[in-house]
């Protein structure tokens, strides 16, 4: 591994976890979903009729819903979605399962929102902690 390469934490369970979700939003959506190649710091591209209609960030928790009163995600990725969105001109979505309730919400429309500097602290990676965006749970769009 080189001093540019990071180590890559996703696990197969979670890929699994994750390639589970996507389906089911898939089908509820009404789409297809394209992986992105991670240069563009979002995981999915969802397509009706072979055309993007959204970019989408999922992520998998192992607590419930209101665990948090807010969701904590990178700044660079909202910034990468909200550059996406405007620029195709199409929504740029978190969603996220949890372990009783899954929901999303528009990263292109955020309000009430903090900036802070967090991340992780449990894998002793000093790029696991950055600029990052705190979303009120209550901005969730459950997911029935």
């Amino acid at each position: 591994m080189t001093s540019a390469s990071r180590p890559l934490y996703e696990t197969q369970t979670d890929l699994l976890r994750e390639l589970s979700f996507i389906d089911s939003l898939c089908d509820l959506w009404k789409c297809d979903s394209r992986k992105l190649p991670i240069r563009y710091k979002l995981d999915y591209a969802l397509l009706r009729e072979g055309v993007i209609a959204a970019f989408l960030e999922v992520k998998t928790r192992r607590y419930p819903k209101d665990h948090f009163e807010t969701y904590m995600i990178s700044m660079e990725k909202v910034q990468a979605a909200q550059e996406h969105s405007r620029f195709a001109k199409v929504p740029a979505l978190l969603a996220v399962k949890w372990q009783d309730k899954s929901g999303y919400v528009y990263l292109n429309y955020l309000k009430d929102i903090t900036i802070g500097f967090g991340g992780r602290f449990d894998r002793d990676d000093e790029q696991d902690r950055e600029p990052v965006v705190y979303i009120p749970i209550s901005q969730f769009k459950v997911i029935p």
